[in-house]
């Protein structure tokens, strides 16, 4: 009994595995995030240069995730319009089909 009861689970979770999307998330470009890099040795030449380069070496990490979170958020976003893009069709054939023969006024 206890065997048939881990069959049946070892499917759920095979179709429940389907459904995930977490797999299905491309990372970013499908690139590594950038590397860490260490300050540079030489001084900056004024304080501009010294905010553009912080800036700069903030920001590549910053645009690596945000691709990411852009990827994830439109895969989201894309499959749920697809699901109820298919409820609504099933729907409309499924009313059309049976209610057919009862009168409804709209």
């Amino acid at each position: 009994a206890k065997l048939g009861m881990v069959t049946k689970l070892r499917k759920l979770e095979a179709a429940i595995g389907c459904l995930s999307f977490a797999s299905r998330v491309v990372v970013g470009s499908k690139t590594r995030p950038p590397p860490l890099t260490l300050h540079r040795k030489r001084p900056s030449e004024d304080w501009v240069e010294l905010a553009t380069y912080w800036c700069n070496r903030r920001i590549k990490t910053m645009h690596y995730h945000r691709a990411n979170a852009y990827e994830a958020c439109r895969l989201v976003l894309r499959g749920s319009v697809v699901v109820a893009l298919c409820v609504r069709i099933t729907c409309m054939l499924l009313r059309s089909s049976s209610g057919s023969s009862s009168s409804h006024s709209y």
